[in-house]
């Protein structure tokens, strides 16, 4: 049964990609609270990262 083996995999990536996306919410959700606490600074990294 081939079919299982790709359902398989499907369900493992979704798994890890669902866990990125919660794991990136996460940050961004810190990111968010540490520039409401220090704006100016957050600002100035924002600016140098590009």
């Amino acid at each position: 049964m081939p079919q299982q083996k790709g359902v398989k995999r499907a369900r493992k990536v979704l798994a890890r990609s669902r866990k990125l996306k919660e794991r990136a919410r996460q940050a961004n959700f810190k990111r968010l609270e540490r520039e409401a606490e220090e704006p100016q600074e957050a600002a100035g990294k924002e600016e140098s990262k590009d």
